[in-house]
């Protein structure tokens, strides 16, 4: 048999016995452990134990077997108890155990001689110290999540309380532009290094990942979330990619009914001024937050069926400012008197149409002339039909003080909302079936619309009956209607066929994504005002984009419409099997992807450019000439739009299978070792809209993929099945004592390709566009305005200069993360936790993009002649290559002191000293200056974060009934002393790197540059004058002189780093015995420290050096609760 057929063979075994995801099923879970012995240490065998969630009523029960051990699995979080009865012994109960999370708790049973009817009850904690895992988790108690001050209130804001964990700075992106106001996009968590596409977020113990840049897909409630994990470093083989494990749980209903009501205000009455606003008299921009919602929860049947439903709505009002140039009052009517540019008539140009020849000069080459307009006027009947119309879209100037500006300009004020709403709910469902079966489910639902407007858009004229509206702005700028609608359904099935085997089924849902469109989106402004060929499908719907130099845009704003919808089908199955010392678990599992993709990288509706060039004196085009009149007379210097195929439908399968022993070798000693295997089927289109460009070839290949320089492509895919994804893991945990123990561990790790991929759907002939140059110079115009585009075929050939193309390589390895940890962890009290960890990862083979065409440095040629791939195909522009050549490192030291909830404090503080390594931190796009060269770009992560400080922590005043003081307070006083709390959370770290910028990539550098005289401040972060051009160098080769490569390297300068405190006030009120009203002021940057973003960095320039923006001054959140 071949190697092609031993594969498909493997691969369709693999997928036969697939039952779907790349998550393990138990992570929701938790689990008891421990050992009976009777008064002497001696074990008992055959011990009857009970493990009872005192909640729900819901009962495990097992019994130790011959070394007296025994082990409870599966076990949501909660408070437990434990009974154990033996013949002969007294019946023994053990108390007041709380399991979270991924737990593995060590609760060991001392029996006492005695008959069976004595009970023992015995009501203390178990040991903090976690001595059978090897794992290194922070826990984020359900106290914490609802008590710690959090300013939009997500889960996310969690995770960087935990060491090894910072937010991740904003990646490039090279063929996506994120849209503004989607949650899930505005959170990216770099764990000990990672990049954020490494991370793996599960939420009730189902796949939450939203595939793009391997994001989340549902973001609960605060309020709904039971707790929070989050895992930073070697995990058990049942997880797949190797950044974080955020690990979050819905609530439960329990025999007893409770809920909540809450309502979060915050506006800009509260908020402190900007530092860079420096006016006292000018108003904030209007802000209005208002979040709100509540909980219920409890049985449907006592002890049987319960229930918990949470919903969450958010509404915001954010006001914008703009202030933006219009044709003013005189230039409307083709008046130009008063302008400081002479403006001359295109049709006296010399030799165009019937006039006379142009004179020659001395070498043989015409003089260009043409004659001025009257008087400065254009005669009305000389407009452009299309520019008549689009005028009647640019209001007049509102400026009360009537100025005009220097080419006939004048000012529009305007005001306009960015309106940002969210409604999200869940539902859950747990059913105890029998003693055996127990069933669990929930549904989610997040949706958030937002509105965002352009200068003109509250105008009346800008919503007739075609309806939409019209966006201005500058480079940058976006405004459409952005929608994120997100779902996530998860059952799970757990049987018991014996207290030594477990079987657990889920099977899950997940769909989310963006539905953006432009503002106009659907209408056919384009037609209405007279330019054709414009408006041929939904996706290049609205208004042209009309950019007239000097004059504010018209028109829909770029990089919409973006509808990417992503539906994920999980399947999976798991067997735990207890044996002696080994708890043994195996399972298959995997993933169903569709990623339902489209997006118009340019205009949407197409542009039109308006210079000077058909205005202007040949002879003095630089101070004639009006971008004004030219718009008038409809003569563009190009026009363009961008076109493709529809929507996208990217299908891919991710199978795994997994095999884990957690042995616990000695009483002390327990031993973790496991291997995972994945597979990521290439991705394919779902009618084939896609093409990858062979370097080997200079040939476009299309599904299959025949006639490329490689062999290996199989099916309808373009690039080859990687089979090599084995993942071995193994840790050791040893407990030194009762108090005191020790982890080490090793790990490989496959990030996937799950989140990537739709590259290949934008090359021709599935992409592409139409476009055309008027030329001043001499006169040759192609179209006019109302001529709108050409109608030859939409998309770009191959050998069209423009085309840049999208490039993987048929052979691509997975990219994977070597982590290996030691640490140490410290009992001090009963509450008080102290662990010191250090942690190191490899990452190899991750996503690095680049373009392997760029020109060679050089002179007296043209750029296009200097590419590599030249000889090829002397047409190809840039390419966009995506490759696994990427390579990181992390190594850090990380410290944690946890204190649990008691005698009224709880804090959770860690400080990390780490350094991130890498050739390119983002997962497109590199900060290499010289694309061929992997290694000039090597050097400190973007993202790097050397030292940082949390702090979060809960207290509670010690006064009123029940506390230290006022113990026995009347009931006005209690009212007024008691139930105060404190909570507060402290960022301190050091700022993230950043490289500056010029010529040809970076500059030289002559010195460090870091401290520049006077030393560091908002107007000089560092010295510039470190910073030189290189020098021009002679080309040996074709002659002439060339700007080489600077020396500076990448990301060698450190920003501002961060020095944040927020802090909450809070007050309850007993109403009655199980409920209470909440007040509490939370304040964010109380101390409104000024915390300077990244300065300019590009040179030479007047702004290097120089700071223009910051974090958020302090701002203030009002918040009411009913909790019962």
């Amino acid at each position: 048999m071949n190697m092609f057929s031993r594969r498909s063979l493997f691969t369709l075994a693999v997928e036969v016995l697939t039952f779907c995801v790349s998550l393990g099923a138990q992570v929701e879970r938790a689990m008891i452990a421990g050992t009976a012995r009777d008064p002497s240490g001696a074990v008992v065998p055959n011990v009857s134990i009970t493990v009872k969630n005192v909640n729900t009523g819901v009962e495990f029960k097992t019994t130790t077997n011959e070394a007296g051990e025994y082990v409870a699995p599966n076990l949501i979080p909660g408070e437990y108890s434990v009974t154990a009865s033996a013949q002969g012994f007294s019946t023994l109960v053990r108390s007041g155990i709380v399991l979270h999370v991924t737990d593995r708790l060590a609760v060991d049973l001392s029996l006492q001689v005695g008959a069976v009817t004595q009970q023992v009850v015995v009501t203390a904690a178990p040991p903090l110290l976690k001595s059978e895992t090897s794992s290194v988790v922070t826990l984020i108690s359900r106290r914490d999540v609802a008590d710690l001050p959090l300013n939009g209130r997500t889960v996310f804001q969690l995770a960087p309380l935990s060491a090894g964990v910072n937010n991740a700075k904003p990646g490039t992106n090279a063929n996506n532009v994120d849209i503004p106001d989607n949650a899930r996009e505005r959170q990216g968590l770099s764990v000990n290094g990672q990049r954020e596409n490494a991370n793996t977020y599960i939420l009730d113990g189902v796949y939450n990942n939203q595939i793009n840049q391997g994001l989340i897909a549902i973001l609960p409630p605060l309020e709904a979330i039971q707790e929070f994990t989050l895992e930073t470093s070697n995990f058990n083989p049942e997880i797949g990619r190797g950044g974080g494990v955020m690990n979050v749980t819905l609530k439960s209903g329990t025999n007893q009914f409770h809920g909540s009501a809450f309502d979060y205000l915050r506006n800009s009455a509260l908020d402190a001024r900007n530092f860079f606003d420096r006016s006292p008299t000018r108003r904030l921009p209007n802000f209005v937050r208002n979040q709100f919602g509540g909980t219920i929860g409890g049985p449907i049947r006592k002890d049987k069926t319960f229930f918990f439903f949470d919903y969450q709505g958010l509404r915001e009002r954010k006001g914008e400012t703009f202030v933006t140039s219009v044709p003013g009052p005189n230039i409307r009517n083709g008046n130009f008197q008063g302008t400081d540019r002479p403006i001359f008539d295109p049709n006296t140009t010399c030799g165009f149409g019937t006039n006379p020849a142009c004179a020659l000069d001395a070498n043989g080459n015409p003089i260009i002339t043409r004659q001025p307009f009257p008087n400065m006027m254009i005669d009305p009947s000389r407009f452009n039909s299309a520019a008549l119309k689009v005028l009647n879209f640019y209001p007049q100037t509102n400026d009360p003080s009537g100025a005009i500006l220097a080419e006939g300009q004048a000012l529009f004020f305007s005001s306009a909302s960015r309106q940002h709403n969210e409604t999200s709910w869940d539902i859950r469902i747990d059913h105890r079936i029998s003693n055996r079966d127990s069933l669990a489910g929930h549904y989610s639902s997040g949706d958030s619309h937002t509105v965002l407007p352009g200068a003109f858009s509250a105008l009346p004229q800008f919503a007739p009956a075609v309806g939409g509206a019209l966006g201005s702005g500058g480079a940058g700028f976006l405004n459409g209607l952005v929608d994120n609608p997100a779902r996530s359904l998860g059952i799970q099935e757990i049987h018991n066929f014996s207290p030594r085997m477990i079987n657990e089924f889920r099977a899950a849902y997940v769909r989310a994504g963006s539905d953006s469109v432009q503002l106009g989106f659907g209408n056919k402004y384009a037609d209405l005002v007279g330019i054709p060929n414009v408006n041929v499908t939904d996706n290049n719907s609205g208004f042209p984009a009309i950019s007239i130099g000097g004059l504010g845009l018209v028109g829909e704003s770029p990089f919409f419409p973006l509808i990417e919808i992503e539906n994920v089908f999980q399947l999976l199955d798991n067997v735990t099997f207890i044996r002696g010392a080994h708890t043994m678990k195996f399972g298959f599992d995997g993933k169903k992807i569709q990623r339902n993709f489209t997006q118009i990288l340019g205009f949407p509706a197409g542009v039109f450019g308006f210079g000077t060039g058909f205005t202007n004196d040949p002879e003095n085009p630089g101070t004639t000439g009006n971008t004004f009149a030219d718009f008038l007379l409809g003569i563009p210097d190009n026009g363009s739009i961008i076109r493709n195929s529809g929507v996208e439908g990217l299908r891919t399968t991710e199978i795994s299978a997994y095999w884990q022993d957690t042995w616990k070798a000695t009483q002390k000693l327990t031993v973790n070792f496991g291997i995972r295997y994945d597979l990521f089927t290439p991705q394919v289109e779902a009618h084939d809209r896609e093409t990858n460009f062979d370097l080997g070839t200079g040939k476009l290949l299309l599904p299959p993929g025949t006639g490329g320089s490689d062999s290996c492509y199989r099916h309808r895919s373009l690039v080859c099945t990687d089979y090599n994804n084995f993942a071995p893991r193994i840790g050791l945990a040893y407990r030194l004592g009762d108090k005191s123990a020790i982890r080490a561990s090793y790990g490989v790790f496959y990030i996937g390709e799950s989140q990537e991929g739709f590259q290949l759907t934008l090359n021709p002939p599935f992409v592409g566009g139409v476009s055309y140059l008027n030329t001043s110079a001499p006169l040759q115009i192609t179209r006019t305005l109302d001529q709108g585009l050409p109608t030859s075929s939409p998309f770009l050939p191959i050998d069209d200069p423009a085309a840049t193309l999208n490039v993987w390589p048929a052979k691509r390895p997975i990219g994977y993360t070597q982590q290996w940890s030691f640490g140490v962890e410290r009992q001090l009290s009963p509450s008080v936790l102290l662990n010191v960890t250090y942690v190191g990862n490899a990452s190899t083979h991750i996503r690095d993009q680049h373009n392997p065409n760029q020109p060679f440095l050089g002179a007296n040629s043209s750029a296009q002649s200097r590419r590599p791939y030249f000889p090829v195909d002397p047409n190809v522009f840039d390419l966009t290559y995506v490759d696994q050549r990427g390579r990181a490192n992390y190594h850090a030291l990380q410290a944690t002191l946890t204190k649990m909830f008691s005698h009224g404090v709880s804090f959770l503080t860690d400080f990390t000293w780490g350094h991130s390594i890498d050739v390119g931190s983002y997962q497109e796009g590199s900060k290499r200056q010289d694309e061929r060269n992997l290694d000039a770009g090597r050097g400190t992560s973007s993202n790097d974060t050397r030292n940082r400080f949390v702090f979060s922590g809960i207290y509670e005043l010690p006064f009123g009934r029940g506390k230290p003081f006022l113990t026995n307070a009347s009931g006005p006083v209690n009212q007024t002393a008691g139930g105060w709390e404190l909570a507060a959370t402290t960022i301190i770290q050091s700022g993230f790197p950043f490289t500056v910028t010029g010529g040809a990539g970076w500059p030289n550098r002559t010195c460090t540059g870091n401290n520049p005289p006077g030393g560091r401040t908002v107007d000089h972060w560092f010295d510039p004058n470190c910073f030189p051009l290189p020098a021009l160098v002679p080309d040996p080769v074709r002659g002439g002189l060339y700007t080489p490569f600077g020396n500076a390297g990448s990301d060698i300068l450190t920003g501002p780093g961060i020095a944040n405190l927020d802090f909450s006030l809070f007050k309850s009120f007993n109403i009655r015995e199980k409920s209470r009203i909440e007040f509490r002021s939370e304040f964010f940057n109380i101390l409104n420290h000024t915390q300077f973003l990244q300065p300019s960095a590009g040179v030479p320039s007047g702004a290097a050096g120089h700071i223009f923006s910051t974090r958020d001054s302090r701002q203030i959140q009002m918040v009411l609760k009913l909790i019962f």
